[in-house]
Formats: structure tokens, sequence, C-alpha cells
């Protein structure tokens, strides 16, 4: 295994508030996307996310040499049970359901020739993309376009007495406060009920809590086969780290609210350069050598 290119960016200017994380090993590499924290509770002095992202890249460089023999679910589900631990080691017994740190992961063996995820972190294997996302991500984005969208029409019908349509909104002309954030907030900490459970509207995420086997993903690499490890951050992955960076500032410029083109859940206030932390790793599977 050779790494190529790696990179990692918050989406503030402060770089020490990144949830963001990336392990590089001898035999794994692997991305790391902290999962912004919906409670008040402060771990080690710092978010659920980026306790979630420190704890599991230790464990990996601590143990990497164990890693690699283990099975995708046998890794997986050590992960999660290490985190279980530092958790109650910081927060010990009942916490509520927001406080649980939680990050989802995506790594790449080379022991065992495979890409193992678990989460909403995306690869790219030999050229074919593997960037599927949460289906309640996409019913909230939607809700919160609309949102959105409705307040601005409002703002011009108010403006101009014929709700006609101006230029693109900016970050500043959604105030303070993401409006559409606001609203789906109560609906986004519902759908934590929802996590590592099969069926609709569930989605695999490492919390310390809770565990799905058949929510792990599992994709064999080639020989001589480029593997692009990244974050949700990208809303397009590219071949290269340059074209990823390209895409991303074309696709923020042109929908900086992030309710069209790149709806999500949330969009890029004052202070954010981007609407999400991001991470990327490009490696390539080196061939067997026979003598």
């Amino acid at each position: 295994m050779k790494v190529i290119e790696s990179f990692i960016r918050g989406k503030y200017a402060d770089q020490s508030l990144c949830e963001d994380g990336i392990v590089i090993g001898t035999g794994i590499v692997a991305v790391i996307d902290g999962v912004t924290s919906r409670g008040k509770l402060r771990w080690r002095g710092g978010t659920g996310g980026r306790f979630a992202k420190d704890v599991l890249g230790a464990y990996i460089m601590e143990h990497e040499d164990e890693l690699v023999h283990l099975t995708a679910v046998e890794c997986m589900r050590t992960l999660n049970c290490i985190l279980a631990e530092k958790r109650e080691e910081v927060h010990p017994g009942s916490i509520a359901i927001t406080e649980y740190p939680r990050a989802c992961i995506i790594l790449y063996n080379s022991e065992a020739r495979e890409v193992w995820r678990y989460g909403d972190c995306q690869c790219m294997i030999g050229g074919e993309r593997h960037c599927e996302g949460k289906e309640v991500d996409r019913l909230l984005s939607e809700l919160r376009s609309f949102i959105i969208r409705s307040g601005i029409r409002e703002r011009q019908e108010a403006e101009t007495g014929r709700g006609e349509s101006g230029p693109p909104a900016q970050p500043a002309e959604n105030g303070a406060v993401d409006a559409g954030r606001e609203a789906i907030l109560p609906l986004i900490e519902k759908q934590l009920w929802f996590e590592n459970t099969p069926g609709p509207f569930g989605y695999p995420v490492l919390n310390g809590r809770n565990f799905a086997d058949e929510m792990v993903s599992v994709w064999p690499v080639p020989d001589g086969a480029e593997v692009i490890l990244a974050t949700d951050g990208y809303p397009q992955l590219c071949a290269a780290l340059a074209e990823s960076e390209e895409r991303l500032r074309k696709i923020i410029e042109e929908d900086p609210l992030c309710i069209g083109v790149n709806a999500g859940t949330k969009g890029i206030m004052e202070g954010m350069e981007s609407f999400d932390d991001r991470a990327f790793v490009r490696a390539v599977q080196l061939r067997n050598l026979t003598y």
C-alpha cells in the first residue's frame, strides 16, 4: 500500500474544532468523521464528535496489527466497544441519547485488500464511487430546503410586491440563524432512535450504544487499484484531491445555502468556509510481486 495524497480541513477557521480525522498506518488507512454533537456535554474539553474521532484514531494506531487480522464486522464491533468504554470513563452511567459521542468511519485494510465502512463516509475504488447517503438525511434536507426557499420567496414578495425571483441567496441573507436548520433540529434528534436499526430511516453510526452487523459495508480492492477514502464533506468525490476541492468550491459558489444542488441538513453560516469538515486520502494497492 502506498499513500499518494491526503488532506484534512475543518469548516471553521479554527482547525482545532475539526471533527474529521485521518489515520495512516502500515496496514490500515482510515478516515473518521466525528458526528456533530446534539447534546451539551463536554468531552475532555471538546465536542462529542471530536472525542469520538480522537478515541477511534488513537485505538487504530495503537492496535493496527490486531485489527488487520479481524473481519470487517469484528473490527467495527471492536471500535464501537472501545467508544463505549471511553465514554463510560468520561461520563459514567446513563446519559441522554443526544449526548453520545458518535463517528462514522471508512478504512482500507491492505492485509485483507478490502475497504470497510460503517456510516456515511464515501470511497472510490478503481474509479468506481460508493457514496450512498442516508435516506433520513435526504428527507430532512428537502424539508430544510423548503423552509428556507419559502422564507426567501416571502421576503421577495414583501420587497417587490410581485414575488419575483431575485439573485441567488447568500449565507448572510439567511441571517444569524438558519431557519431551516432550526426547524428540523427536533426531527434530527428523533432520528437518533433509528441509529443502527435496519429498515426504514435506519442508518449505521458508531455510537458505543448499539450496533448492526448487517450494516457494515465491504468492498474488495484489486491489485494496482487506487483507493480514495473521504468524509461526506465532499459533495462529489473525484479521482484526485485537487479535482474534489475544485468541485467543492464550485458547488459552494453555486449553492451556499445548501438548498439546491447540494441540499443538506445544514448550510454555510457566518465564520464557516464550508458546510462541513472534510478529509481525503488517496492510496494505491500495490501489486503482488512474484520471484
